[in-house]
C-alpha cells in the first residue's frame, strides 16, 4: 500500500507530475495570443506611416488643380521681348513707359478764346456800361469801380471770359456793387471771411452767401440778417427785375433807403428792422402792389402816408412793423 503511493512522482509543490495543470498552460498560451496581436498592430501603424503619405504624394502629383503659384514661377526680367501669352503677372521687358509733359498746358474749356487782360478789361467795361441796356451804374461810384475790378481780375486769373455776356452777368455785377455797398472797407478779425472774396470766383452767384435764385438763375431773395453790415443800402436794384424778398435785419447799415427800391414792383416783403437807417419812406412804397411785410422799426426813419392814386384801393405802410423809435408825420388817409 505505501509502496503504491510512494510510486507516483510528485513536484515540488507535492502535486503529481502525471497531473496536468491547466493554469500553466492557459498562461502559456496567453502570452503567445498577445505576442502575435502586438507584432500585427506594429505591421499596421508601420504600413499606414509608410503607404499614406505615399498615397497622399502620388494624388497631389496627379490630380492637383494647375494654376499655382509653384506650377507659374515668375521669371526674371530679360532684355528681348516676350512671346507667347504671359500666365503669371505681367512684367515689364525695359522700364515703364512714361509719358513725356507736355511744352503747352491744355487749355480749360472756356467760352471765348483765351485772352489778354487788357482785351478782358475792355470787353467787360464795353458789356456793363453799354448805353443799350436799362440797367446802369454810375462808374465813378467806389462801390461800382470795385465791382468792375473784381470781375476782370475773376476772368484775368481764368484767361478768359469765364461766364457770358447775358442778363446773369449783369445780376452778377449788381450783386457785387450790393457787396461792397453793405460792407465797409475794414479790417477783418482773425476766422473772419470777406465778402467778396476769391473763393467766390467762377462759382454762380446764385450760390453766393445771402442769395437764392429761381429754377432759371435769377435772384428773387437776398437774405443776410445779423452779418454785421455796417455800410449803406446801393442805389443799383434794376439788376434784379425778379428780387421778391430783402432781409437785411439786425445789423449796422446806416444812410437813408433808396428811391430805386421801390422801383422793384415785385416786391413782396421788406424787412430793415433795427439798423440805423435815417430819413423819409418814398411815397413810390405804393407802387408795390405785391407787398406784404415792410418791417423798419427800431430805425430813424420818418414815415409819410400816401395813397396810390391809380390803384383800385389804398396801399398804405403797415403801421404793425412800423412801432418803436419810427417818425411818422402827414395825415392819415381816410
Amino acid at each position: 500500500m505505501n509502496t503504491s503511493n510512494n510510486s507516483h512522482t510528485k513536484h515540488a509543490n507535492g502535486i503529481p507530475a502525471d497531473i496536468e495543470q491547466p493554469s500553466m498552460l492557459i498562461s502559456q498560451e496567453s502570452i503567445h495570443q498577445t505576442s502575435s496581436k502586438t507584432k500585427y498592430g506594429m505591421f499596421v501603424v508601420l504600413w499606414a506611416v509608410l503607404v499614406i503619405p505615399a498615397l497622399v504624394v502620388v494624388y497631389f502629383s496627379l490630380f492637383a488643380p494647375t494654376g499655382t503659384v509653384a506650377e507659374m514661377p515668375i521669371k526674371p526680367p530679360t532684355n528681348r521681348p516676350i512671346q507667347g501669352p504671359i500666365i503669371a503677372t505681367p512684367e515689364f521687358t525695359t522700364s515703364p513707359t512714361r509719358l513725356n509733359p507736355t511744352q503747352v498746358p491744355s487749355a480749360s474749356p472756356t467760352l471765348v478764346p483765351t485772352m489778354s487782360p487788357t482785351e478782358v478789361k475792355s470787353a467787360i467795361q464795353d458789356f456793363l456800361f453799354e448805353d443799350d441796356f436799362e440797367v446802369q451804374a454810375a462808374a465813378d461810384n467806389p462801390a461800382v469801380s470795385k465791382a468792375m475790378d473784381w470781375l476782370i481780375d475773376e476772368a484775368s486769373a481764368a484767361r478768359s471770359l469765364f461766364f457770358p455776356f447775358d442778363q446773369k452777368y449783369l445780376q452778377r455785377f449788381g450783386i457785387l456793387i450790393f457787396y461792397y455797398s453793405v460792407f465797409k472797407d475794414r479790417d477783418f478779425e482773425l476766422g473772419e471771411v470777406p465778402i467778396p472774396n476769391i473763393g467766390m470766383r467762377t462759382q454762380d452767384e446764385c450760390f453766393w452767401r445771402g442769395m437764392k435764385c429761381d429754377e432759371n438763375g435769377m435772384l428773387i431773395e437776398i437774405k443776410l440778417i445779423n452779418k454785421q453790415l455796417d455800410g449803406v443800402l446801393p442805389s443799383s436794384w434794376n439788376f434784379f427785375p425778379h428780387l421778391k424778398s430783402i432781409d437785411l435785419s439786425k445789423n449796422g447799415l446806416q444812410g437813408n433807403i433808396p428811391e430805386e427800391l421801390y422801383d422793384l414792383v415785385g416786391l413782396e416783403q421788406i424787412y430793415l428792422y433795427k439798423n440805423q437807417l435815417q430819413g423819409t419812406i418814398s411815397s413810390k412804397i405804393g407802387r408795390l402792389f405785391d407787398l406784404t411785410h415792410f418791417h423798419v422799426s427800431n430805425n430813424k426813419v420818418c414815415v409819410v402816408w400816401c395813397r396810390v392814386l391809380y390803384h383800385t384801393r389804398p396801399v398804405y405802410t403797415q403801421t404793425t412793423h412800423m412801432q418803436h423809435t419810427v417818425q411818422i408825420s402827414g395825415t392819415i388817409p381816410p
